[in-house]
């Protein structure tokens, strides 16, 4: 009986593919009934398929959300940086246009300076030259 035993387990393992302590064990469940232990065997290995599938499924759709992630933070930190770009360039604009203002009110200070020192000049005024030559000395 052993040896039938023994015999069938070879049999439903070659039929099954599935180990021959997994074939004991399901014909032992099945009471030796060889094509039940081999539906359970057969059962057994497609629910660990599709378990093993699932898993599959599981890490590609983990791995498509960690690249998800990684792709939205590489945007968020593109624009983050052109935002910054953006803003360095508006400020070294600011800053031309408020050095091009000072330049140009520096220059018309100092048109109106001479057009004073030469109209004192003109008028002969020798205290009034003094006077306006003193301010601009101070004003410098």
């Amino acid at each position: 009986v052993f040896m039938e035993f023994a015999a069938l387990v070879e049999q439903v393992a070659a039929v099954s593919g599935a180990t021959e302590q997994a074939v004991h064990h399901a014909l032992e469940a099945a009471n030796s009934n060889a094509e039940e232990a081999i539906s359970q065997l057969l059962a057994a290995k497609e629910y660990e398929q599709q378990k093993q599938q699932q898993r599959q499924q599981q890490e590609q759709q983990r791995m498509h959300e960690q690249q998800r992630r990684e792709q939205q933070t590489h945007q968020t930190r593109m624009e983050y940086e052109k935002s910054e770009r953006m803003d360095a360039e508006r400020q070294a604009e600011d800053d031309e246009r408020q050095a091009r203002a000072e330049r140009r009110q520096h220059k018309k200070h100092e048109r109106q300076e001479k057009k004073q020192q030469r109209s004192a000049a003109a008028s002969g005024d020798a205290e009034c030259v003094r006077d306006v030559q003193v301010g601009a000395i101070g004003a410098a």
